[in-house]
């Protein structure tokens, strides 16, 4: 549900402050809300996060000090999903998300570029959620989240 989702996101209505609405953070990826979330006073790090109209919450977490940046996605989908002529659907659809995309058509070239840039990435399917992470060092960033980012268009 969305209040799971916010609360594995660490923030609740309760806990935003300073909401905004926008129209988008560009042509392509429409806000409908915008909050930055309560962090400790001893949390050096900026927050950002965002409800894009399609539902997706997203938290942007800043921390110039560190030489590696990082990514992840969850979605409400796991094994309690699998049809019972299909057990171990969802998580033979996670495996199946690294087969390639029509930009990166190359079967387990998402992986290599991460291994080649000194990263690491990983997936998981649970009972209700199936997470796709990775961290790779700063300057393959870009590129690595827009790899990671094809798997979900």
């Amino acid at each position: 549900t969305r209040k799971e989702e916010e609360a594995s996101l660490g923030h609740q209505e309760d806990v935003v402050h300073n909401t905004t609405t926008s129209n988008s953070v560009n042509e392509s990826y429409p806000i409908l809300r915008q909050f930055i979330p309560q962090s400790s006073p001893n949390d050096d790090r900026q927050y950002l996060g965002f409800e894009l109209h399609n539902n997706l919450t997203v938290l942007l977490i800043s921390d110039p000090s560190v030489e590696k940046s990082a990514a992840s996605l969850t979605v409400g989908v796991g094994s309690i999903s699998d049809p019972k002529n299909s057990l171990g659907l969802a998580h033979f659809l996670e495996h199946m998300l690294f087969l390639g995309t029509s930009k990166y058509p190359i079967e387990g070239s998402y992986k290599s570029f991460i291994k080649t840039n000194s990263g690491t990435c990983n997936a998981s399917t649970s009972t209700e959620r199936t997470s796709y992470h990775f961290e790779i060092p700063n300057a393959s960033f870009p590129e690595a989240l827009d790899r990671f980012g094809d798997f979900f268009r």
